[in-house]
C-alpha cells in the first residue's frame, strides 16, 4: 500500500466537478494498493453525487467481482481510498 497526504487548503472540491471536501478541510490522505485490502479498511464510499453511504459487505462483494473479472484478462486493478 502507498499513502499519499496532499494539502488542499482553500478548495471546496478535490478538482473541478470532483468530490466536494468539508469546509476547512486542509489536508486530504489516500491510500491506494491490492483491492482486497484497501476494501478491508473501506467503510463508506462516495456516491455520484457527492453524498457518502455506508460500504456494505454486499458492495464490498460487487467491487471485487469487478475486480476479479479484470484480473481474469490479466489486467492490474489497484483501489484507491
Amino acid at each position: 500500500m502507498m499513502l499519499t497526504v496532499t494539502d488542499v487548503s482553500g478548495r471546496s472540491e478535490l478538482c473541478t466537478g470532483g468530490m466536494p471536501l468539508s469546509e476547512g478541510t486542509q489536508l486530504l490522505s489516500v491510500c491506494k494498493g491490492a483491492p482486497n485490502f484497501i476494501l478491508d479498511f473501506c467503510t463508506e464510499q462516495l456516491m455520484e453525487d457527492g453524498t457518502t453511504a455506508p460500504l456494505k459487505e454486499a458492495d464490498k462483494k460487487r467491487v471485487l467481482d469487478v475486480v476479479d473479472h479484470y484480473s481474469s484478462k490479466a489486467l492490474r486493478v489497484l483501489a484507491i481510498a
